[in-house]
This record gives C-alpha cells, sequence and structure tokens, in this order.
C-alpha cells in the first residue's frame, strides 16, 4: 500500500530490548506472509538477564584494569581527569545551566573525556542519555541519568582503593626547572624571584599537559585503526594555574576527538595521497608578550569548507565568507560527519571549545587546506601569578553524588 514502510524497515522501528523489574529481555520479530502479503509477525522473547549481567561485569574489570594504566602511567593527569569529572557531573545532576543547550554541552563533555580516558561505561551511558535529551523522551533520559549516578559511584570507590583519599601536595618538577633554581639560588637572585619560581611550582607544567594529550590522540588513534602517529610536541617550561583553566581542558577532548576522526587519515588514505604512513601533529606552545598560545596542526583532511557551508547555509548562519564559516565550525550543530556516532556527529564538542575559551578571555584561529591538514590555534591571557596557602592536603571527593533529580525529566529550560 501506498505510504507505507516495507515490512523489513517497519519491524526494525520496533525495540530490541525491554526490562521489567531485574528481568532484561531481548526483542526479535519476524514478519508473517503468506501469499506475499504480510499478516503480522512473529515476536519471539530471550531472557538475556545473566548475560548482560556478564557483560557489565567483565566492562567493569576491563575499566579497572585501565584506572590502573592510567594512575601508573600519569597519576596527577587521572587525577586531575577526575576532579574535572566530577564537578561536570554534579552541575549535570543539578542541572546548574542556564539552557538545555548548555547542559548538552556538558553531556557530550563528558562523554568526550570518560572516551578518551577509556572508560566507556560511563561514555556509553552519557550518549544515551544525551540522544534521550535531543530525541526528547523523558523517560530514557531518566534512567540514564540515573545509571550515570551509579556508576560513578562505583568508579570513585575503584578510585578510592588505588589513590587513597587523600592525595597529598605533589610537585612535579623538570631537570631544567631544578637547574634554574639551582642557578638562581647560587646567583644570589632576590628573595622575590626565588618566591616567584617557588610559587610557580604549584601550578601545572604545560609540557606535562601536552605529552598527556599525545598519548591520549595516539591511543585514540589506534583504536580508530589509523595507526600510531607521529607527535611533535613544543614547549617551554610555562607553567599555569590549574582552577582557572580546568573547565577549557576539560573541553580539549573534543580537539583530541576532532583531529583523529576528521583529521587523521588511514594508512591507505594516505599512501594513496603520497604521504607518509604516520600521521603527524604538532603539539607547541609559546608566549607573545602577556598571551601565551597554544597550536595543534595536523597534515591530515583537512576541513571540508564546502560541507561547512552547506550545514552553515541549513542551520541559517552566515556562511558568504571564510570567516563566517570558521564561525559557523564552532556554533552547536554544525557537524561534516555524515551520521550521529558516539564519537562524534552532533557538532557540539567544537562550539563547548570556543565557549570554554571565550570565557578565559581567547581567541581561536583555524587555517586549513582540504587534503593538506589543519591548524587550530588558541591565544589565551597569560594570568598573574596568584598563590594562596592551603595547609590542608588535597582530598578527592569520593561521596556519592547528589542524584535528586535523576527521577525527573531533564529540565527544558
Amino acid at each position: 500500500m501506498e505510504g507505507l514502510l516495507p515490512i523489513g524497515i517497519a519491524l526494525a522501528q520496533l525495540p530490541k530490548q525491554l526490562k521489567r523489574g531485574s528481568r532484561e529481555y531481548e526483542l526479535h520479530f519476524n514478519p508473517m506472509e503468506r501469499q506475499g502479503q504480510v499478516e503480522g509477525a512473529l515476536l519471539m522473547v530471550s531472557d538475556i538477564t545473566r548475560q548482560m549481567e556478564s557483560r557489565r561485569v567483565e566492562l567493569a574489570q576491563r575499566e579497572q584494569l585501565k584506572i590502573f594504566e592510567h594512575v601508573l602511567r600519569d597519576r596527577m593527569g587521572f587525577v586531575l581527569f577526575f576532579k574535572e569529572t566530577r564537578s561536570l557531573l554534579e552541575d549535570i545532576f543539578e542541572d546548574a545551566f542556564p539552557s538545555q543547550e548548555d547542559r548538552l554541552r556538558a553531556i557530550h563533555t563528558l562523554k568526550g573525556n570518560c572516551a578518551i580516558f577509556e572508560l566507556n561505561g560511563i561514555a556509553q551511558i552519557a550518549h544515551r542519555l544525551e540522544e534521550g535529551i535531543t530525541d526528547n523522551e523523558p523517560e530514557l533520559a531518566s534512567n540514564e541519568l540515573a545509571k550515570l549516578g551509579e556508576t560513578w559511584d562505583e568508579l570513585a570507590r575503584n578510585v578510592e582503593t588505588l589513590l587513597g583519599e587523600e592525595l597529598g601536595d605533589r610537585v612535579e618538577l623538570t631537570q631544567a626547572e631544578l637547574d634554574a633554581f639551582i642557578a638562581n639560588v647560587r646567583g644570589g637572585a632576590s628573595h622575590a624571584r626565588i618566591e616567584h619560581a617557588l610559587l610557580s611550582l604549584r601550578h601545572e607544567p604545560l609540557r606535562a599537559r601536552l605529552a598527556r594529550i599525545g598519548h591520549q590522540v595516539t591511543a585514540l588513534s589506534q583504536r580508530m585503526n589509523k595507526g600510531a602517529p607521529q607527535i611533535a610536541i613544543e614547549a617551554s617550561d610555562l607553567r599555569l594555574p590549574i582552577a582557572p583553566y580546568a573547565p577549557f581542558w576539560s573541553t580539549f577532548a573534543h580537539i583530541v576527538r576532532n583531529v583523529v576522526d576528521h583529521g587523521f587519515q588511514t594508512i591507505d588514505e594516505r599512501r594513496s595521497a603520497g604521504k607518509p604512513e604516520s600521521n603527524r601533529l604538532k603539539l607547541a606552545v609559546k608566549v607573545e608578550s602577556d598571551r601565551w598560545v597554544l597550536e595543534v596542526a595536523d597534515d591530515g583532511n583537512g576541513i571540508d569548507w564546502s560541507k561547512i557551508a552547506a550545514k552553515a547555509g541549513q542551520a541559517g548562519l552566515l556562511h558568504a565568507t571564510q570567516a563566517d564559516l570558521i564561525r559557523a565550525l564552532f556554533q552547536g550543530g554544525v557537524s561534516t560527519a555524515e551520521r550521529v556516532t558516539d564519537q562524534s556527529g552532533r557538532g557540539v564538542g567544537l562550539s563547548a571549545v570556543f565557549e570554554a575559551c571565550q570565557a578565559l578571555g581567547g581567541t581561536i584561529a583555524v587555517e586549513s587546506k582540504r587534503g593538506q591538514g589543519t591548524l587550530f590555534r588558541f591565544t589565551l591571557p597569560l594570568p598573574r601569578l596568584v598563590w594562596v596557602s592551603s595547609p590542608a592536603p588535597s582530598r578527592l571527593s569520593l561521596a556519592p553524588i547528589s542524584r535528586a533529580s535523576a527521577s525527573s525529566s531533564p529540565s527544558n529550560r
């Protein structure tokens, strides 16, 4: 009949799983036909409770191992991730956002950061929560929100087992910084200069941050079957305070995912383009007067500006000039991905980076040529050295996150 979907497509729209109480079921629909006419469908129901529980246990064990690996390789990096993620979760559960768009941006950032750290259980829940809100399915969103809190609380207990509640006050010091400090003391430098050098050690060394990003890029590239890239890091011994930049670094996971997902090429693609087999990425930090600059440059696909123009036009955004296209690139909902996946496709990530950068008084520039690569340049104010005495040791907050809003529908403010 005209206007009806083919039976295969119609049945594919029906639910694949069902949960009743503590039991979980898998649903299969087979069309029933007589003389070429569809008379109905045969429903087959399988109890998959034990299989699903087994999968959850296996996933939890894998993630415990990943946490252990991250702590061994980069303890402070994981601690920073943990604190940033907990803060993000608190905002999500309290719905501390001026708009639904901001809430979705936070959930998307949570998903991206957890995927980068290979905590796929939380990343998958965040993806389904994102879908529930975007597709206006309040029951799905509410269920996934509750799962998110439960899963995070379990992860926090595992972290406590590895790290203990007390983090202590630790400082990372490079050999170059130690040598410079010794030279200042031996050379009779002023007390003010020595104090400045000592206080700056409380801040995060950007060289360590870039090395961490490089490792994340490599791990994600290999998971996406794009091989291990060649990464060049150019950084001075610049240190930045942790707290003011936490929101920026939290959203920076979207740049990592964008570079690997959209920028990096497969080995076959690079061979066809006459390029070396390994993708190349440069991470560089430099100081320019009263500002610091972060550059991320790859030699991959480059941005398809014609697609950006088309998407911008569909969204009612200006797209006549290159400046218009760059602004559109950082608008929510503009993406060149063909479909939405748990990696990308909603066009939310870059808008989150833009908002975080703008909140710090920074700017973003983009240079890209199709088939040659892309350069992202972030320019941010250089902060004044500020130090506040804090004699008490730093603590991980491991108390369960309040989930009072988990049983209610997501807000539509």
